[in-house]
C-alpha cells in the first residue's frame, strides 16, 4: 500500500524545524463589523481587516443583514487581488457565506503570507443594498 508524506511530516522525520503556523500554532479570529454597506454602485469597497504577515488563513465567513439584489456580488481579497479569498459571488440571502476555505490554491487556503495584509470586500456586480455587514477571518500564527 502506498504512503505520502505530507512537506511537514517529511521535515519532522528529516528532524528539521517547522514553523508554529504549520504545527501546534494557535487560531486566531479577525472579526469586523460594517454597520452601514456603501451603496453607490460597482467597485464599492468595505475595508475590513488586518492580518499579520506570516499567517495562514484557514477561512472566514460573512453575512448580510438584508439580501443583496439579484445581481451584486461580493469578493474577498485585497487591494491588489480582490478575489484573493474569495471571487465575485452573488449575495441576495442573509444567509452566512464563507470564504478562503477551499483546499485549492484558488482560495489560498492555508497558504502563508509574505506580508501584512489588509482584507476587503469588493462589490463587481451590481450596487449593494443598504445593510449592516458582519463577520470574521481565521488564521494560524503562532
Amino acid at each position: 500500500m502506498a504512503n505520502t508524506n505530507s512537506t511537514q511530516i517529511a521535515a519532522v522525520n528529516a528532524l528539521n524545524k517547522i514553523g508554529s503556523n504549520e504545527s501546534h500554532g494557535r487560531i486566531r479570529a479577525a472579526f469586523f463589523d460594517v454597520p452601514a454597506v456603501p451603496t453607490t454602485g460597482v467597485g464599492d469597497t468595505m475595508t475590513l481587516c488586518k492580518i499579520p504577515k506570516g499567517a495562514r488563513i484557514l477561512r472566514g465567513q460573512f453575512v448580510y443583514s438584508v439580501a443583496q439584489g439579484a445581481t451584486a456580488t461580493t469578493a474577498i481579497g485585497i487591494a491588489s487581488n480582490t478575489i484573493k479569498y474569495m471571487g465575485g459571488s452573488l449575495t441576495n440571502a442573509t444567509t452566512a457565506f464563507t470564504f478562503a476555505d477551499r483546499i485549492n490554491l484558488t482560495n489560498n487556503h492555508g497558504v502563508e503570507i509574505s506580508a501584512e495584509e489588509t482584507i476587503i470586500a469588493t462589490n463587481a456586480g451590481a450596487a449593494w443594498t443598504a445593510a449592516a455587514f458582519r463577520g470574521y477571518i481565521e488564521y494560524v500564527v503562532d
